[in-house]
């Protein structure tokens, strides 16, 4: 397993968000490393009310982490998701980018200059099903 200098997490408030926060702290642990929880708001397309919940719940996701000895910070940018991403990939340095499943994580994928690991939400379940797989 490759090992991590510093971790950039996109928990979102999505489905996606427990699993995003859980897979972070343990990648964090394990390598020893520092956290960087992030939420990105894009222009005109969220209110006052909805982004004081949003940054709410990024802050419990950093006191999460800390609570389980993980040196931890928080960002709210403020622009697309994917490119402010990947300017704060490259400014501070992280290299691995974790995140849930969608559009942003498609963007970064192709852009990022460091791993992504995408992460699905808890009890995600496929819809593909494998032809000529051995019948048990």
């Amino acid at each position: 397993m490759a090992t991590f200098e510093s971790v950039l997490a996109i928990p979102g408030s999505g489905a996606a968000h427990g699993a995003v926060a859980a897979i972070a702290v343990r990648m964090t642990r394990a390598n020893g490393c520092p956290l960087t929880v992030v939420d990105v708001i894009e222009p005109d397309h969220i209110a006052a009310e909805a982004m004081a919940r949003r940054r709410a719940l990024l802050s419990d996701t950093a006191v999460a982490a800390g609570r389980e000895g993980i040196d931890v910070s928080e960002a709210v940018l403020h622009g697309e998701t994917a490119a402010e991403v990947i300017r704060m990939v490259l400014r501070e340095g992280h290299d691995l980018v974790i995140t849930g499943p969608g559009r942003t994580a498609e963007a970064l994928i192709r852009d990022c200059p460091c791993p992504v690991l995408v992460v699905k939400p808890d009890g995600f379940t496929t819809s593909v099903t494998l032809q000529g797989a051995p019948k048990e």
